[in-house]
Parts: structure tokens; sequence; C-alpha cells
């Protein structure tokens, strides 16, 4: 294996080799790189938000229509003026909300040491980004449902005559003069006939009409298609639709039934693209945070840039093959015949000098020597006459006798060397990588206790996995939930009291009622979060091992065991308490 260091690297040439399949590393200068940096991500909201119907001009337009005037509860007068309010309220409240959650995306920050591939990191991106859009209108509608339960739980009045309806008489008692006031249930008859009081049911609704206000009759002018009347401005007006809004000639036909002199109010724009059709409900459309899509762009190289990357490397994987050690061995001989026939010469011609003047009758050494050339006679005849380098020039026996010593030196180097290669060859550990196509479950298992879990790598052939396809959490509530104490068959038996508080059981159902809500948010609230938990992308490249894997699913869990139930605690102190 051969690293390649690369010095300051362009992006341009990190793409090049990321393209050639070449396993490159890089340490950023920069660990943290905030999404700011190079994600860009914009809601685009539902006209209705930003039309006239939400301003503050149409609103007082509806409130000066009718400040002087009495309309029957079921008279889209009684109660436009609260619903386009609120209308406007919920509009800006989800605008804020997501505007909130956008400040903290944009300065939550990607942290690694190493710089992310091109696809790794818009696994990634994307994995956040669709997070961040899916909380934006969770958490609104989430507080939206929070303060309704709450509402309907305290028996919170509007101040609408939707719910109950005052009569007062002048009596005199004795000397005593005094008015009287009594209440009636208002009644509504629903869609399919049916009847229903709040006091029993917040539901309660009716299509909103244009009454004759002449005479106390009851005959109604016209109804508006898609709006409704119901106990409370929010109910009614989720269960509204838009569709009206969207014909200027019924909008001018509506508003020459109000008391005020005519103002120009333009319609929606049916020709507008939008998610939603003319017939949907406000309550989806108020569900979605009013947001008709997402405008977003994630930018790879200006995260390149921010790491800032220093220092690339890349390893190559080269075995020997037989064209390398041919080529290897040809080249070593070249070179050590070439350095071997300069030295070598002069180095036997010395020694034989030196052994002629020191030691010419030394007998041990010439028996030794005479033992020698017998054995090597004996094993290897060939190699006494070999001579690598034989001259015509020089054909003296001193002259064939020294070239000979040379070749046999020569060979003795170059068998040593071989030894030495050959020795370190065998030495030395050569990674094999080796390949499983599309293995099993049960084969990487095995492969995991078999090798080194450093060694063993499984790219995936999808970068990121929703944790609904590795986690499961199952919530056990208390008993109290599941029970019929927090049944509306229940609440209806025990209606609330007309006094400011309840002084008999039997008058104890708002009570009850509130006890339901708090049931029903939170299941809501564990609901909405596990549908957030499970939407989380486990992004990674390669398979991770299997007790790793459990014991991130279990810290995640226990995480979400730990959270969670402060949800709830946070929402009730800061929609409740304040």
């Amino acid at each position: 294996m051969i690293r390649i260091e690369i010095k300051n690297p362009t992006i341009d040439i990190y793409e090049k080799l990321a393209a050639n399949n070449y396993s490159i590393e890089c340490d950023c200068s920069e660990a943290s790189v905030p999404h700011k940096e190079f994600i860009s991500l914009q809601p685009i909201y539902h006209q209705v938000c930003s039309s006239d119907f939400v301003t503050q001009r149409w609103i007082d337009y509806l409130f000066e229509s009718t400040e002087h005037s009495f309309y029957f509860h079921a008279d889209f007068r009684s109660t436009a003026m609260q619903q386009f309010q609120l209308l406007a309220i919920l509009c800006q409240l989800s605008i804020q909300e997501t505007g909130d959650g956008l400040d903290l995306f944009f300065h939550t920050e990607i942290i690694s040491g190493k710089l992310m591939s091109k696809d790794f990191l818009l696994a990634d991106a994307y994995s956040r980004i669709n997070a961040s859009k899916r909380n934006a209108p969770d958490a609104f509608d989430y507080k939206l449902m929070f303060i309704r339960e709450m509402i309907a739980g305290n028996v919170l009045l509007s101040s609408t005559a939707t719910i109950f309806q005052f009569t007062f008489q002048y009596n005199v008692y004795g000397n005593r003069p005094m008015w009287e006031g009594t209440n009636y249930d208002v009644t509504f008859f629903q869609s399919d006939k049916s009847s229903c009081i709040c006091r029993e049911q917040f539901t309660c609704s009716t299509p909103a009409v244009f009454l004759d206000n002449s005479n106390n009759s009851s005959a109604y002018f016209y109804i508006i298609d898609g709006w409704y009347i119901g106990c409370r401005p929010i109910d009614s007006l989720l269960s509204s639709t838009l569709k009206i809004f969207y014909n200027q000639a019924m909008i001018n036909s509506l508003l020459r039934y109000f008391n005020n002199i005519p103002s120009n109010f333009t319609c929606l724009d049916a020709n507008e693209e939008s998610i939603f059709d003319l017939n949907t409900n406000l309550s989806i459309i108020i569900k979605s945070g009013f947001i008709e899509k997402w405008i977003q762009n994630i930018n790879y190289s200006l995260y390149f840039n921010r790491c800032a990357p220093q220092l690339c490397f890349y390893t190559i994987n080269k075995r020997f093959n037989i064209y390398y050690i041919i080529t290897a061995i040809i080249s070593v001989y070249g070179g050590l015949s070439t350095v071997l026939s300069l030295i070598i010469p002069a180095i036997v011609k010395l020694l034989i000098r030196r052994n002629a003047e020191t030691s010419p009758r030394d007998c041990s050494f010439s028996r030794l020597k005479q033992l020698i050339i017998i054995r090597l006679r004996q094993l290897i005849p060939a190699l006494i006459e070999m001579n690598l380098f034989r001259s015509s020039t020089r054909l003296e026996p001193s002259d064939i006798y020294q070239q000979r010593w040379s070749t046999r030196l020569f060979v003795t180097f170059l068998s040593i060397f071989f030894i030495i290669i050959t020795v370190y060859t065998v030495a030395t550990k050569q990674t094999i990588p080796a390949e499983l196509i599309e293995p099993s479950f049960d084969e990487v298992l095995k492969l995991q206790q078999q090798t080194n879990l450093s060694s063993l790598q499984c790219p995936c052939s999808q970068l990121s996995s929703s944790f609904k396809y590795s986690i499961k959490l199952t919530p056990t509530y208390h008993e109290i939930c599941d029970s019929g104490f927090v049944s509306d068959e229940w609440i209806r038996l025990m209606p609330p009291s007309e006094m400011s508080f309840p002084f008999y059981f039997e008058q104890s159902g708002p009570i009850f009622k509130l006890l339901q809500s708090f049931c029903k948010l939170a299941n809501i609230t564990i609901n909405n979060a596990l549908n957030i938990f499970y939407a989380r992308q486990l992004v990674t490249q390669n398979l991770i091992a299997e007790d790793l894997f459990e014991s991130l699913m279990i810290s995640e869990g226990e995480y979400f065991k730990h959270v969670t139930p402060n949800l709830f605690l946070i929402c009730w102190n800061s929609h409740v308490k304040q």
C-alpha cells in the first residue's frame, strides 16, 4: 500500500479523486461548521397569511360594522371579527414559531474533524433539514392543541353568545325593584340535522348564514358556503374552509350585509399554485403551519471551504506481480554487475597480494582452501569454472584466477541479496481484500466474530435509515387514562354548575373534563415525540457492528424516555402559568 499526501487540496482535486473511488481522507481546519454556512432553507406560506383577510383593516371593518348590533348565534356577523382576528394571530404565531425553529437550526453545527464526502454530507444534511421541516408545524400544532384542551378543561367561555344567551327582566318585589337574569343553552342544528349544545360538547357547529335581523325574524338570506359557526371561535374556524374568499363577487356580496361604508378587499388568487385545494379545511392548513412548501439548497463547496482541509491523503494498493519481479531482478542484476565488476576485482587482487605477502607458508589456510575447493568441486563443479568477468585481453592464469574469484563473490552477494528479499517478502503481512457480494445478516455476524472489526467494512447502499426500522418504543399510561372516568359519556352525566364552582359531586363534570384533557395531551405529547423520534435518521457510510448498534439504540431510547416527559411541563409553564 502506498500513501499519497496532498497539501492544501482544492475542491476540484478532491472531487476528482473521490470520483475515481479513492478512499481519500482530509483533516478539517475547522471541526465545527454551522448549518447557515452551507444550507439555505426558506418556507413559503399559504397566501391567506399575506392577504387582506388577516390585516387590521379587515378586522376593524368587521368590528365597527357589528359593535352596535345584535345578531343570532348562527349569523356570520356574530363571530366573524373574532374568527378572523384568531386567523391573523395563528398566522403570526406560525411564522414566529417557524422562524424561531429556523434560527435554532441555522445555529446548529455539524461537528467532524474529518472532511465529509459529498454523498455523506448530503444525506446527513437532508436528514437534519427534514427533521427541522417536520418539527416546525408539529410544534405549532401541539401548542395550539394544548391551549384548546386547557380552555376546554377549565370550561373557559368566549365572549360571543354562542354557548349561553341571557335574558333580563325588570321585576318589583314589594318595594324592591330588581333586574333578574336567566340564561339558556344555545342549540346548534348541525349539517346532519342533529341538535347539539355546547355545555355537553364543544364541537357543536352549524353553517354560517346571514339572518334577517328585522322584527326578530329567523329567516336567512343565504348560507355562506364552507364557513361555520360553533361554540368557540377556534373550533368553528378549524371546521371552515376559505372557498368563498377565492371569489371576488361573493366577497362583494358578503360585504353588503355589513352596516358600514363599502370597502375594497381583494380575494385570494385561485390560480396560485398550492398544495391545498379550495375545499381544504383550515384545520389541515393550520396543522401544516400554513406552510405550502420549502425552498432549500445545500452547497458542498461552501462546506468544503469552511472545513478548509490543509492535508489530504489516500492509499493505493499495489501487489507484486511477475512482471514487477522480472523487472526488479533484471535491474538488480544489471546494477550489481556494473558495481561489482568495478569493485570486486580490486578487492580480490588486494586480498591475493596480501595473502601472498603475509602467509605464503600457512599450511592450515592452504589445507582449508583446498578442502573448500574440493567440496565445491564435488557439489557445484560448474560454479568453479564460471567466469562472469572473462576478458579477451587478460588470459593469464593469474587473471583467470582473479576473474573466477570475482564471479564467486558476485554470486555470493547476489544470493545474499535474494535471501534478504525473500525473507522480507515472507515476513511482511500483506492485506488482501476479499469481497462478499450482497451478504446475508448471518454471514455478516459470522464475519464480525471471525475478523478484526476495524478491517471489516460493509459499505451501505443507503447512507441513512429511519429510526422506525431499528427501534420501537411503546408507552404504558396510568390506568385512569384508559378508564371510563375520562369518557364523554361519564362527563355528560355530570353537567357543569351555573355557579362559579360545583357544590356537588354530580356537578363535577368539568373536573373530569380537565382530567380527560390531561390524558389526551399526554397521549398527544408522547405520540408527537415518537413521530419525531422515528423520523430521525441514522446516517453512516458503513454497517455498524451489532454490539455498537444495540448500544447506540439503547442510549437513544433512554434519552427519549428521560427528555419527553419534560415537554409537557415546558408547554404547561409556557402557556398556562404565564
